[in-house]
């Protein structure tokens, strides 16, 4: 279902929540409300990405605020809301809730009804990653209407009014993580919004990655930041734990490989011989189940040793670089003073000899079956060093030498926490 889930997540970073935000907690609720909502995640346990909100619902009523706390783990996201969004998502949420309560795939195709709901959104990219859409990547507040069908023309109207629920288009455009809306998008319930349900959603992610916020009577009790923390915790770990299971296996060496992939992996090498077990270095890991809409931004192992000339090769899975000396300030998406939204062509680019390979997921119809092979040739150690943005399917291979002993740090551009060392000797 293209309008449901980006090409780019067809396999799609102790937790934080358990300090109550004094300020919020308990007490008197009986004035106006903050209630805080997380945007994305990233585990204590291991670097990781969480493309959800916790808690996917939470209640409010005229004159609260909803404030949405980002964690940069690099994956951009939005908040999106209005009519426009309502009407897409009350037909999407049927099959959200099938795939998390029944485990139903989500359809491949888009149903009729979806793509006419889905038309007139405008998404935060266009088809390459560096193609940033501005009428989706800017805020954009509309009373009535669509935004801009132009993806380089953004909205005129970018003066953020208090959310009434009547507004066709509320959208916070791409969350900057620095500056002074650093990770953060605050929206106030006007005084006369109406009790019901508003959704909204990720407009770089997709609608499934959504969330609702439901309005009661000015006079109602609501629940307090510490009982809506203890739920996004609940919500947090229910996703966490398969990726803990991946990386337990991982480290025991009992990674499976899903039959069905499992031939690209043993012509490439990657499994141990006569099973379906993974051997080899990783950057990046699923959990099992497709519809777990979070992922590891990890180099596995993190730490290496390896001889001179020889040849070190990962096996990619989603989307990242393997990058050697980076620039210490690298910011990855920038918003400039105009408020255009930039994407840094350094994260997409190769350096330092990698060859010009294909760009993430540029193939045309079905997925390759076998992996894209990246040779990097041999690296001195000297400059910088990238594979560029790298993501295929099934996914990626990246080979590497070093020509000189030493020990040399590594990361992906995309995602801050996910680093390596490797030593050569």
């Amino acid at each position: 279902m293209n309008g449901l889930r980006s090409p780019r997540l067809l396999k799609p970073a102790a937790v934080g929540l358990l300090m109550c935000l004094l300020a919020a907690c308990g007490g008197d609720d009986s004035g106006p409300q903050e209630r805080t909502i997380r945007v994305d995640y990233s585990h204590d346990e291991f670097a990781s990405y969480f493309l959800e909100y916790f808690p996917r619902e939470v209640t409010l009523r005229p004159g609260d605020t909803a404030v949405f706390k980002q964690t940069w783990t690099g994956e951009p996201h939005s908040v999106t809301m209005g009519t426009l969004v309502d009407d897409l998502m009350v037909l999407v949420e049927p099959y959200i809730q099938a795939a998390r309560e029944e485990g139903e795939p989500i359809p491949d195709e888009e149903p009729a009804d979806v793509a006419e709901a889905n038309a007139p959104l405008p998404w935060m990219f266009g088809d390459g990653i560096d193609e940033v859409a501005q009428n989706g990547a800017q805020p954009c507040y509309l009373e009535s209407g669509t935004p801009p069908t132009d993806p380089n023309t953004p909205c005129e109207q970018q003066t953020q009014p208090d959310f009434n629920g009547k507004q066709s288009f509320y959208n916070s455009g791409f969350i900057p993580y620095e500056g002074p809306r650093g990770n953060e998008f605050t929206v106030p319930l006007s005084d006369d919004i109406e009790p019901g349900t508003y959704f909204y959603y990720c407009n770089y992610h997709g609608p499934l990655m959504s969330g609702k916020i439901k309005v009661v009577g000015k006079g109602a009790s609501i629940p307090s930041q510490s009982e809506v923390n203890r739920q996004a915790r609940d919500e947090i770990e229910r996703l966490a734990a398969p990726l803990r299971e991946q990386i337990e296996k991982f480290e025991e060496g009992t990674l499976e490989v899903p039959p069905e992939e499992a031939p690209a992996y043993r012509n490439a090498g990657f499994l141990k011989p006569g099973t379906n077990r993974f051997e080899g270095n990783l950057s990046g890991l699923y959990a099992e189940d497709p519809s777990i809409m979070a992922g590891i931004n990890e180099f596995l192992p993190r730490t290496m040793t390896v001889g001179v000339g020889e040849k070190v090769r990962w096996a990619n899975l989603g989307m990242h670089t393997v990058s050697f000396n980076v620039p210490e300030y690298f910011p990855v998406i920038s918003v400039e003073e105009d408020g255009r939204v930039v994407y840094n062509p350094q994260v997409i680019a190769p350096a330092g000899g990698v060859p010009e390979h294909p760009g993430p997921f540029e193939f045309e119809g079905p997925p390759p079956e076998e992996p894209l092979m990246i040779d990097g040739g041999t690296w001195d150690g000297e400059g910088f060093y990238s594979t560029g943005l790298i993501a295929w399917a099934p996914y990626v291979v990246f080979e590497m030498e070093f020509s000189k002993r030493g020990t040399y740090k590594y990361a992906c551009l995309i995602h801050p926490p996910m680093v390596g060392t490797i030593t050569v000797r």
